[in-house]
């Protein structure tokens, strides 16, 4: 029986996934707390968009550094027991933003959080690898991905009610209570795949070859120009559309369709290249799809048909892009890839959205934010077609 044969067998693999997916739906919804708080925060703390921007990206900040040693650290505690320190921090994150006075306990907060996170998408993505291969690997990895805009949709909903209806630390103390949901979760039902400790005992620990480095290094700089493209996007869309007379509530619901559509691009997508011999020339042409719909957005006054339709189309091929390394990795080695994979993306999520912010109070345009994100949702099209040909080069 062949490998991928064997791991299509195994039992339970799918009742993992749907732990990830509810872990994914937590960091999503904390992830979009700072974006819902913004007009609350900007008017009691006097910060600016670049500020807010800030709140965003940093998030993810500590994966710069934290990512790459992730999969070392992994196998000193055990890949389960990093999880649940990483839901620990995030539930602690949340908290400590919500019952904070001034600015500096929201800050302080979200670095927490983000400790947590940081090792929660590299053990978390290699956990999908271990329990699927061949065609149901982007199926479950679109899957698995899903759970982050459904939280941020949620939270497009809920937090701005929240904030107008109680007060914006309530924002952030239900992200803390859906982290512990996340981590209660973990504890009770993660597990490895049959055998999972003795294959990786066999493989040993591998270093990178430089066609691992160069492919991954290929796939993180795309992983991270889509996902900042589109969260840049979803994160200032609220205020663009503030801009355009819609309130707080109403705008937040706009945007929220835009999560929906990815939601089930994501899964159409997911479907599609488990059956398309083409993965990333589809790919490709979603994200160019997307693109122009985001720039339609900014350009038109058919704000909900165009943020939508860009929902629906920019990540339908997010589970090939973000199983892309492992194509370049082994069993030996798939931890410290995927850290580098992380940190890549952790890099450019922590900054190109305060860029974002920069362009908005640089110009004074609130659609200029949403222009710069459907520029590097643009630029990843490019970057996986480089992916394709430095591996056939390899290939041959």
């Amino acid at each position: 029986m062949s490998s991928t044969a064997a791991i299509a067998r195994l039992p339970g693999r799918w009742t993992v996934l749907w732990m990830l997916v509810v872990v994914r739906v937590a960091m999503g919804y904390q992830f979009q707390a700072a974006a819902s708080a913004a007009p609350w925060l900007i008017a009691e703390f006097n910060i600016d968009y670049a500020t807010v921007g800030s709140l965003v990206g940093f998030y993810t900040l500590p994966g710069i550094v934290a990512a790459l040693p992730g999969g070392y650290i992994a196998r000193r505690v055990g890949e389960k027991n990093l999880l649940l320190f990483g839901l620990a921090l995030m539930t602690a994150g949340g908290a400590i933003s919500a019952i904070g006075g001034d600015f500096a306990w929201v800050f302080a907060g979200r670095l927490v959080a983000a400790c947590g996170v940081v090792f929660l998408f590299v053990v978390m993505t290699k956990a999908v690898g271990d329990w699927f291969e061949g065609g149901e690997r982007f199926l479950a990895m679109a899957m698995f991905l899903n759970g982050w805009p459904v939280g941020i949709a949620i939270a497009l909903v809920a937090q701005p009610a929240l904030g107008a209806g109680i007060t914006w630390h309530w924002i952030f103390l239900t992200s803390a209570v859906l982290s512990a949901v996340g981590l209660l979760t973990m504890a009770a039902r993660f597990r490895h795949p049959p055998g999972h400790h003795e294959s990786a005992a066999a493989a040993g620990n591998r270093g990178l070859s430089r066609r691992a480095i160069v492919l991954v290094l290929v796939s993180g700089l795309a992983w991270s120009t889509i996902n900042s493209g589109h969260i840049t996007i979803v994160s200032f869309a609220p205020s663009f559309l503030a801009a355009r007379g819609l309130g707080p509530i109403e705008a937040g619901a706009v945007v929220s369709l835009n999560m929906w559509a990815v939601i089930l691009g994501v899964t159409l997508g997911g479907w599609i290249t488990g059956r398309y011999r083409g993965p990333v020339t589809f790919t490709a042409a979603t994200l160019i799809l997307g693109a122009a719909t985001a720039l339609a957005f900014a350009l038109d006054t058919n704000y909900t048909l165009w943020l939508t339709l860009s929902g629906f189309a920019v990540l339908m091929g997010a589970g090939v892009q973000a199983a892309l390394p492992l194509e370049a990795l082994t069993v030996g080695n798939r931890a410290l890839g995927l850290g580098l994979f992380y940190a890549l993306w952790f890099l450019g999520f922590a900054f190109l959205p305060i860029v974002g912010g920069w362009t908005r109070d640089f110009t004074g345009d609130p659609a200029a934010p949403i222009l710069f994100g459907a520029a590097l949702i643009a630029a990843t099209a490019p970057l996986l077609g480089l992916f394709r040909l430095l591996q056939r080069r390899w290939r041959a």
